[in-house]
């Protein structure tokens, strides 16, 4: 039984046709992976802001405009900002609602979407690991 180098020498060199071939295999391949690639920068994009669950410690029974409306700055148009959020602080909520929190952070803890039922993307179902996220806000960050 021949051994593998053996087996290399009677085929021959590395020449002109193992290179074309080398190259067709190659260049083919590049349109799947464009395809697989694409998904994530093509999905669809849902308003979101950033996920602060941390003032639900301080009064757990707040709605969720309400929670939006103590931790999330508010823009010129009267919309929420999406990639900044009031520093945490360690007040308790009474405190928070008299004095208000001045100081703005980028998200720490993730970003919540506005979803409607039933409605996902790559990009919403990535963010429900808390450990893993993609930042929608890279260039603000």
């Amino acid at each position: 039984m021949r051994n593998f180098g053996q087996i290399l020498k009677e085929i021959g060199e590395f020449g002109l046709f193992q290179k074309r071939l080398l190259f067709a295999l190659c260049a083919l391949n590049v349109f799947p992976s464009l395809d697989v690639i694409g998904q994530v920068y093509t999905g669809r994009s849902f308003p979101h802001h950033c996920n602060t669950d941390w003032i639900l410690e301080r009064g757990p029974n707040l709605t969720e405009e309400r929670q939006k409306n103590l931790t999330i700055p508010v823009n010129e148009d009267g919309s929420f900002e999406s990639c900044k959020m009031f520093t945490p602080v360690d007040w308790d909520l009474e405190d928070i609602e008299k004095y208000g929190i001045n100081t703005t952070t980028k998200c720490t803890d993730g970003w919540d979407y506005e979803t409607g039922p039933g409605d996902s993307t790559v990009l919403t179902e990535v963010n429900k690991e808390k450990d893993h996220f993609y930042a929608p806000c890279w260039p603000v960050d």
